[in-house]
Parts: structure tokens; sequence; C-alpha cells
């Protein structure tokens, strides 16, 4: 065979080649460059993850493959294929016929990539019913087969509902089971596992493992490195719209060679000592442009800039035993809530828990075990059926709302999706105003000229003990990044000066280096404020580096609890084994 038959034989085996992809957007005049350079290239059975921040350039690489990079965009390559087809030359319908037939895609919320009129069977059945000439009957066994491969139980029964009638998991598998209904040889997965919960994850990464077996090529996008390590053949570590770094799995997370690569790395929680600092220096998130979002890219490192460990304080918020007080407790607590049949389902059951002042009580366990309906009990949302919540030892969930409201300030909460618990036609100084002022503005301190001068010292006091500055104030949520929003949510918080924050999921939306500063300054705050924290996530490591003592829900009851490093390194309970065993790690 000729070296020229080779070469040509070796462009026909890949299912994705990718050479110099420049994409660049339009205003105006003005053309901004949002990838620059990329090459990528997957061989039948492989996997590349391509990794990096929120705006590195990844998910626009990804929708420049399927011809969806959006008007105004400007798509430029030396190669750019998938299997046989060219896709710059590709007319729509063209591009319409490669989507689904050659190409699958995978989203990170399937609630909303699924269609909420449509039945689940319904949506992959159109699907075969554009692509292929299969009868109803045939398109029918396809629906129930592809449903039963990527492990979706009761397939008959599952195919007659709607997206909104399944679990997180059954949602994201019958997502899977639509991208690949008609065999593409490529899978393009966009943050698949994220927001899914340790068990539920090992699942889809189990299907995503199958499919790579049987000679799918895999495009995955992810922020989570873990995940990375565990199924992907080849990383590409992609920032400010260029790869920086691309090589072997495991060459990549064992010996990186680039320093935003290694920053990445060190800034995973997943056995770092609690009190470690896991980004390399504070950083006060500054917008370079008064209308735009802040940059989305790293800020540049220095070579051995980032120590391999530092530690916030020596003496890390460890009060002594003979000292310690109770914040929060929890005595038997159960609530239920009646369903669609009537019949009353009991959510949590007979919960009880102890959350000393200035420490952190991390509560994991999957959706619907109870952890949130226990969150809403903790800070007075919802009454419990029975039990009782002392705050700082005097009653709480007995207390009548009139007794309660002039108290909440003392136990705030800080959310998954700050964005969604905001108003929208609020900036973020009146945002903080509304906190500070328990809802009545600036005329909460008397609307005079001293006071409105004493609202704004504590707004910018407020912004700076987060990390922002006081630039931002004018700035609506909107046009403020992820762990911009995030920052602006915990100093509405700390508004009232609370002495308990509730944290439900605080940093699952984030990327792995925005998640690394939140939780550092999370740290920081409860080290200077005494506060406690009754930390929520599904994500383990997260939970081991930030908490005290755990608690692990399982069925709307606490099956184990301890001190952290005993729960994670000897757990007891047979659930919080398959919790442990379930969760990626960096290999």
């Amino acid at each position: 065979m000729s070296e020229r038959d080779a070469v040509a034989m070796s462009e026909r085996a890949a299912v994705l080649d990718v050479r110099n992809l420049r994409v660049a957007f339009r205003s105006g005049r003005a053309s901004t460059t949002v990838v620059d350079g990329v090459g990528l290239r997957i061989e039948p059975g492989q996997c590349l993850a391509l990794v990096g921040e929120s705006g590195s350039g990844k998910s626009v690489t990804a929708r420049s493959i399927l011809g969806l990079a959006g008007d105004g965009a400007r798509v430029s390559a030396d190669r750019l294929r998938v299997g046989s087809h060219d896709v710059l030359t590709l007319g729509n319908r063209q591009l319409r016929a490669m989507r689904g037939a050659d190409v699958g895609l995978v989203l990170q919320d399937a609630l909303v990539s699924l269609d909420p009129l449509r039945t689940v069977g319904r949506e992959i059945a159109d699907a075969l019913r554009l692509h292929t000439r299969l009868t109803p009957s045939e398109r029918s066994a396809r629906v129930l087969q592809v449903l039963a491969e990527v492990g979706v139980p009761e397939p008959h029964l599952r195919a007659r509902q709607r997206s909104g009638e399944l679990s997180g998991g059954l949602r994201q598998r019958a997502l899977i089971a639509s991208a690949i209904a008609l065999e593409p040889s490529l899978l393009i997965a966009d943050e698949p596992t994220t927001a899914l919960d340790t068990t539920v994850q090992e699942q889809i990464l189990r299907l995503l493992e199958r499919l790579k077996s049987e000679g799918t090529g895999i495009l995955l996008i992810s922020h989570d490195l873990a995940v990375v390590s565990r199924i992907a053949d080849t990383i590409a570590v992609m920032t400010d719209g260029r790869i920086v770094e691309q090589g072997p799995a495991a060459q990549v997370l064992g010996d990186p060679q680039h320093d935003y690569t290694r920053r990445l790395i060190r800034a995973v929680p997943a056995g770092r000592p609690r009190g470690t600092r896991l980004a390399p220096t504070p950083s006060t998130l500054v917008p370079t442009s008064p209308t735009a979002p802040a940059s989305k890219g790293p800020e540049p490192l220095e070579s051995d800039a980032i120590p391999a460990v530092s530690v916030l304080s020596t003496g890390f918020v460890h009060l002594a035993a003979a000292g310690r007080t109770v914040a929060l407790e929890a005595r038997g607590l159960s609530k239920s809530y009646r369903g669609p049949d009537a019949s009353r389902r009991l959510v949590v059951d007979d919960v009880s828990f102890v959350l000393e002042r200035g420490r952190t009580l991390g509560l994991v366990g999957e959706s619907g075990s109870g952890k949130t309906t226990t969150a809403r009990l903790a800070l007075g949302l919802t009454a419990p059926d029975a039990g009782t919540l002392t705050l700082g030892g005097a009653p709480w969930s007995i207390l009548r709302e009139r007794l309660r409201r002039p108290e909440r300030r003392r136990i705030g909460a800080i959310y998954q999706d700050p964005l969604g618990s905001f108003d929208p036609r609020w900036n973020v100084r009146e945002i903080l105003a509304d906190a500070l002022t328990s809802g009545r503005g600036a005329s909460g301190v008397g609307g005079s000229v001293g006071g409105r001068a004493a609202l704004a010292r504590s707004i910018a006091g407020l912004l700076d003990s987060v990390g922002l500055a006081s630039a931002l104030a004018d700035r609506r949520p909107l046009h403020l990044s992820g762990g911009q929003r995030q920052r602006v949510a915990i100093a509405r918080a700390l508004a009232p000066d609370p002495e308990i924050l509730v944290c439900d999921e605080p940093v699952s939306a984030l990327d792995v280096s925005v998640q690394a500063q939140v939780l550092d300054l999370l740290d920081e705050l409860q080290r200077e404020r005494g506060l406690s924290y009754l930390f929520i996530s599904h994500d383990l490591g997260v939970v081991q580096h930030m908490s005290d003592t755990v608690a692990v829900m399982f069925d709307g009851r606490i099956v184990e609890t301890g001190p952290s490093a005993d729960v994670f390194a000897r757990p007891a309970h047979e659930y919080t084994r398959r919790l442990l065993e379930a969760a990626p790690r960096l290999r």
C-alpha cells in the first residue's frame, strides 16, 4: 500500500477530523474570535475529552462540528469532517441529514433538551421516521430496543411518559437513547453528567463506556476531571479559544505540562484536606468592560506560582470541645406530602442532627433522598409533621411565623442557581440593599443622605468581603459570570449577619476553578465570622473537602453520620459504601 493510500484510509477511518478550526462572531464592524486554531481527531471506539472553563470555546467548537455555530458566526478550517462529510461544504438540508444519522448530541439538561409535550417514545420515533424507512411497527420496536439498551427499566412504560414524568437519571438515559437511535458513528456529549447524583452518574458513564467499546467515537465536553479521567483516551485542554495541551489522558493528568492544566487539576477538591486552599490566590473578579460580562478566560499564571499545598488557617475553626455550642439541632423530624394518587409519601423520616457553631455538617444522598426538604425544614420554610428544630438552643420550628420572622436573619441560604433567585430587573446594588434593609430598600435606613451613605458603605463592604469590586454594583445578574453571580448570592446571604448558612448545591453548576474560588471563599468567611454551614451536595469530593461532620441520607432517613474523615475512610453503611464506590476520582 502506498503512503498516499495509507493516509487516505486513515482519514476515512476517523469519525471526526478537525484541523485549524477558527470561529469568529461579528457584531457591527467588530469581530471576536472565540475558537482559534483548534485541531481534534477521534477514531472509532475512542473518546476525546475537551476540558476547560466556561467561555473557553468548548461548546462553540461542538456546535461548529454540527453546523450550528449560529447566525453571525464565521467558521473556517483546513479540515472539518464528520466521517465522510465535509461539514463546511454541506447545505442546511444535508446538515440536518447528518445530525442524528452520523452524529448524535447529548446535552447537560435533558429536561430542556427533550420536548415536554411529546412522550419519550414519540421523540425517538420521530428521529427514526425522518431518517429511516422503517415501518411504524418497526419504529416502535426500535424505540423499545434502544431504551432497553441504555438501561431504562420497563421501556414499554417509559416510552409512554413525558420527560417531566421521569427522574433526572431516566431523562438523561432517554436523551442518550434519542441520540444513538440511528447508531451514529460519533456522539458529542456536552456535560452529560454534571447535574446528576453520584450513582446515576456512574450508570451514565458505564453506558458511555459500553458505547465506546462497541465502536462509537465520543467527544466528551466536561469540566469534571474525575469523569474525564475515567472514560477519556485523549484529553485536550482548552482556554481562550485555543488548545494549550493535548495528549493521552494518563499523561495530561499525571504530568501536566501547561500552567493552566496544573491549575485545573489543583482545583479539584477530592482528597484535599480541610482548610487547604484550592485556588492559587484570592481573586477579585472585575469585568473589563462596563457593558459586557467579565472575561471568562483564566488569569495568566507564572510558572511555579502555585504551591502544592497552602493552608487557609492553622487553627481552622475547630473550636475546643468544651467550648463548642450548638447552632442548630434537629430531633425526630418527619415530613410527608400528598401525591397525585392522594396517598401520602414520607420524604423525611425521623431525621436528627446537630450542627455546631463554626463548623460544617455535610448532607449527602441521591435526588429524592430528602436533602432539600430537610433544608427547607431547617430554614423554617416548611413545617414538620413531627419533631422539632432549635436555633441556638431556642425553639425554632414550633414558633408562629410572627415570632419567627425577627429571628430569620440568623439563618440564611445559598442556592445552586442564583440567577433564578435574583429579580432580573434589579442590579447588584438593589439586590444587596433589599437584603440589608429586610426588603425596605433605602427607606429602611431612613432615606436620609446619611442613611443612604451608610447603606452604600455596607454594600461596598459586602462586595469586598466576597472578593468583588464595587464597580459591579451597577450590573444586573445577567451580565455577571457564574462565579460572580454566586459571590453576589453569598453577599446577599451575609447581609443580615447570619450565624448559619444553608448551602444547597452552591457550586454544582460552576467550573472547577471557579468552584475552587467559591469554596475557598466559604472557608475564609467561616474562619473570619464563625459561621456554621449545613452543606448539601451530591459531589462527594466537595463534601469531603468542606465538612467536619457528614450525614448520609437515603430514602428520607439519615443512615450514617460521623466525622468526615471517618465516614469517607471507613463507611459503615452499605449505601454509603455504594456512593463512595460510584464516585469518579482522578486516576
